[in-house]
């Protein structure tokens, strides 16, 4: 053979190889692309079923007994999550659990098999005890079993238990329903006991308007970011729960990235650029975390890898590691992922060259919980940017004592708070000037921490911004508006509106305006009833984004108001292109319109301005008859301040408009 034909022959091999790689990478993003479909499929399944079981006729609920609820339980959930085999224990009449059904039929081995192999690890009596659902791998068969009591508060009834043929086929939400399924069954069973009824009955619809909620999200909020293609937070956050709550869990490592001075990019070019920067930052990694001569370096579960986008610039790595890994070879393969983010983005409009910094945490060395794992990555990402010199640094417990890492503490907090019902919809009344009638109200957000008292917006809407709380926040706050409008037209107030506070982040949130569509379907309350407040600060901030996100908003019906005007530095251009209906001027105006000609000239101006733009204008902070006649008297169409009525906490409908009436002050 000539020395052609050889580098000819080795060319070809080399060609034929990369088609392969690519190939397999092709193979392998197809595959993650099916089972997120399958996983989506799955939720909505399980949706239905359980509204089956809230919304069952009470005519047909007094003719249904044990045997028939337990054996379309297994079915139903054999069906919808696909398990190989599903069996449920049951407690019989000596308080001993037993096989009671199965699914298919001849699967009784199989999962006798599972329940005594759980049996003597002890996990029944776990899962019994904590009433959560579990995930094990099963040691002789390769399958996964998922596990949950079906349990009221006071009474253990049984258990059910599932075989899945791969760890893939369940996430988070589908845990999350499995969980929330088998509770709702549990006092359906238990209401079956007619001395229980009544009380049952009213149990086992567990939370209606949280599940609906909640399957509301599922079905409008994807588990993908729209720009990159990959997992959301609220999926990365899913994919680690059910990781950390498999019965015998490997080790993992918790990463968390970002670029440094990224706003410096969107601010010098423009956010197009930013977000090309993003999409070949995501294109590098994926490359690099398909490598496997990278990923052999890790070792652990293979499975447990997910990258997703969890911030603005903010990247998340979960991955599986070897329990002996050295930690330098770790800091090392991150690093190379540090390295690939740090080269220079050669774009048609620049080239950028920017770095990246990163902190990482380890399950279950650094902690056993998602959200901790997650504050502990962080953690040690802001270390390693302040430490001069690295890029990247391991979480250590001397970091607990940063001041500036104190801070992060708040997040969790947070999300506690708004898991537990601590965040509460406060409402202040606004008033007509001409009529003296209360027309709506606005929704201001409190507190109660359970160890600080009552916070206002001040101590934590900050933090809910940069933690990315703000859209939990907003959709708390938006729903319990339609459910205060509801009340109101029982109450005959069919023209009451709403105002709620729009914070910057929210408006740059690209699922904002399907979320809030969503929850107005819902509860079917008309946009029109609903005021949406933004500051001048916020809309001057990315004016593009800003006027296409108020359009689609105003496009549904939601009134459009701008919020303490006079203070901030929207331009007067702005003013004029965007949808606004109602203009509230700050309070410091009106509280300063007696101490001098200054105030009361600025508000004659801001109301011949807003008349010129047919807007309403609404005086805010109005604390005293003087003020209040002189905002009269310079011709605003509504008011609103303590003078009139405080913020209340809220009630009823008819509760608040009784106790906003009893401070009422205002005449037509």
């Amino acid at each position: 053979m000539t020395s052609s034909s050889l580098v000819s022959s080795k060319n070809l091999v080399a060609r034929r190889l990369r088609q392969d790689i690519v190939s397999q990478k092709e193979i392998r993003l197809r595959e993650r692309l099916n089972q997120g479909v399958r996983l989506r499929e799955k939720q909505i399944a399980a949706l239905e079923f359980l509204s089956s079981q809230l919304h069952q006729p009470a005519e047909r609920r007094q003719f249904l007994d044990q045997q028939t609820v337990l054996a379309n339980l297994v079915k139903q959930l054999s069906d919808i999550f696909e398990f190989s085999a599903c069996g449920l224990m049951w407690v019989n009449a000596n308080c001993m659990l037993e096989l009671s059904e199965v699914a298919p039929e001849g699967s009784e081995k199989r999962i006798q098999t599972e329940l005594d192999r759980l049996r003597q690890t002890g996990a029944i009596v776990r899962v019994l005890q904590n009433n959560r659902p579990a995930l094990k791998e099963s040691s002789e068969y390769g399958e996964w079993l998922v596990y949950h009591a079906i349990r009221t508060d006071e009474h253990v009834l049984g258990l059910l238990v599932g075989v899945l043929p791969e760890q893939g086929m369940i996430d988070g939400a589908l845990l999350k329903l499995f969980e929330v399924i088998l509770r709702n069954t549990a006092y359906e069973l238990d209401s079956l006991d007619g001395s229980n009824r009544e009380t049952a009955s009213q149990l086992y619809r567990i939370e209606n308007d949280d599940i609906e909620q909640y399957g509301q999200r599922l079905k409008f909020i994807s588990d993908r970011d729209r720009l990159t293609g990959l997992p959301n937070r609220e999926n990365f956050v899913h994919h680690l729960d059910i990781l950390t709550a498999i019965e015998e869990p490997g080790s993992l490592a918790i990463v968390s990235f970002d670029f440094d001075g990224f706003a410096r990019v969107n601010d010098s070019f423009g956010y197009g650029v930013g977000d090309q920067v993003l999409e070949e930052a995501t294109r590098r990694l994926q490359e690099k975390l398909a490598d496997t001569d990278f990923t052999d370096r890790l070792g652990g579960d293979i499975h447990a890898m997910q990258l997703a986008r969890i911030g603005e610039d903010e990247f998340g790595l979960i991955t599986g590691i070897k329990e002996d890994l050295d930690e330098a070879e770790l800091l090392d393969c991150v690093e190379q992922l540090l390295d690939e983010l740090g080269k220079d983005y050669q774009l048609p409009e620049a080239d950028i060259s920017i770095s990246g910094s990163a902190g990482i945490s380890r399950f279950p060395v650094d902690g056993r919980d998602s959200g901790e794992l997650l504050i502990q990555a962080l953690r040690a990402r802001i270390t390693a940017r302040e430490t001069s010199g690295k890029q990247v640094a391991l979480y250590r417990a001397s970091m607990d004592q940063s001041r500036a890492l104190n801070s992060l503490l708040g997040e969790r907090e947070l999300s506690r708070g708004l898991k537990d019902k601590q965040i509460h919809v406060w409402y202040q009344p606004t008033s007509d000037l001409k009529t003296g009638e209360i027309i709506g109200a606005e929704a201001l957000v409190r507190w109660r921490h359970p160890s600080q008292g009552l916070l206002m917006p001040a101590a934590f809407v900050p933090l809910a911004e940069a933690t990315g709380l703000i859209a939990d926040l907003g959709e708390l706050v938006l729903r319990d508006a339609c459910k205060l409008i509801a009340e109101a037209d029982e109450a005959g107030f069919e023209q009451f509106r709403v105002s709620i506070n729009l914070s910057p982040a929210q408006l740059l949130d690209q699922d904002l305006v399907d979320n809030f569509r969503a929850i107005l379907d819902t509860h079917q309350t008309s946009a029109e009833r609903i005021e949406l407040e933004l500051t001048e600060i916020s809309a001057s901030k990315d004016p593009g984004q800003v006027a296409q996100v108020l359009g689609e908003l105003a496009d549904m019906g939601f009134q459009l108001s701008i919020d303490n005007f006079g203070k901030g530095h929207m331009s007067l251009d702005m003013l004029r292109k965007l949808p606004f209906k109602l203009l509230k001027i700050d309070q410091t105006f009106v509280q300063g319109l007696h101490d001098g000609r200054a105030n009361k000239a600025i508000i004659h101006a801001l109301v011949g301005m807003g008349q010129e733009l047919d807007m309403k204008i609404l005086a805010e902070g109005v604390e005293s008859q003087e003020q209040l006649s002189g905002v009269r008297e310079l011709g605003c169409d509504q008011v609103q301040g303590f003078y009139l009525a405080r913020p209340t906490a809220s009630g009823t409908f008819e509760e608040l408009m009784a106790e906003w009436k009893s401070e009422a002050v205002l005449e037509a």
